[in-house]
């Protein structure tokens, strides 16, 4: 999200809706930063910058879609060892630059990320006996919904 005015001083916080926007960039007449995923389907959005010691509120300024969010697409190969192994999660709309906390979990084990590209994740799979088991991931703790 870019906030683009006049005065914006020494910028400590920024917020959309009620969560933090992590602070890419700042200046006088900028403010770049990264909005969380929101769980709401359709909603008109808060912003709200603290420069120095005053807020700034900017209310119903933004209109919010949860169908823009990142979703699964794929998972290759969709078949693992009992020695774990990596898969790519593929997903769509996803933005790997915008420095989210990715967490991908098999049922409640956390995966660890090996890369990110602009196509999905590739992860690391922990070890499992034979079974059928359910992935999950997260960006900034929204859970991403899959499609197909």
């Amino acid at each position: 999200m870019t906030l683009i005015g006049v005065h914006f001083g020494e910028v400590s916080i920024a917020e959309f809706g009620s969560y933090p926007c992590l602070l890419w960039t700042y200046n006088c007449t900028t403010i770049t930063c990264v909005a969380s995923s929101q769980t709401d389907d359709v909603y008109g959005g808060i912003v709200r910058i603290k420069t120095g010691q005053h807020w700034i509120t900017f209310p119903e300024q933004i209109q919010f879609d949860s169908s823009l969010n990142p979703a699964i697409t794929s998972i290759t190969p969709n078949v693992s060892s009992t020695a774990g192994g990596k898969a790519f999660i593929g997903l769509s709309d996803f933005d790997n630059s915008n420095r989210s906390e990715l967490q991908v979990k098999v049922n409640d084990v956390s995966s660890q990320v090996q890369s990110v590209t602009p196509q999905g994740i590739l992860v690391i799979l922990p070890q499992f006996p034979s079974g059928l088991y359910n992935l999950s991931v997260a960006i900034n703790g929204v859970l991403l919904k899959s499609i197909g």
